[in-house]
């Protein structure tokens, strides 16, 4: 479920969504919590053009993610660098260690900061 503070983002062709964006806001900024993309419109660039578009939205407000490793160059293409997770803020950290657990993932900022 949504919290108040929490923004959905889509892209749209008529009626049909295309891809979706998931945010969080923490107290550290937000939290790309999860982005999907159409089977049939996968490879086409969508992921990435919806994630510029947030970032812009969000208008330089720090924003993290923990993609899952096979998807660190459409995050990177997108405007996140690899961080230390050691510098993260507590609540950050156990955040990742929490998820880390169950999947291969990385801890990534965006660099529009």
């Amino acid at each position: 479920l949504l919290k108040k503070s929490d923004c959905a983002y889509t892209l749209r062709r008529a009626d049909t969504i295309l891809a979706a964006l998931y945010l969080q806001k923490k107290s550290q900024g937000w939290f790309l919590r999860n982005i999907f993309v159409a089977p049939s419109e996968r490879g086409r660039g969508l992921a990435e053009r919806l994630i510029r578009e947030v970032l812009l939205i969000i208008n330089g407000q720090a924003c993290y993610c923990f993609p899952l490793a096979y998807l660190d160059k459409l995050y990177t293409r997108s405007g996140f660098i690899a961080a230390d997770i050691s510098e993260a803020r507590d609540s950050v950290r156990d955040q990742y260690r929490r998820v880390a657990r169950h999947q291969n993932i990385i801890y990534k900022v965006n660099v529009h900061v």
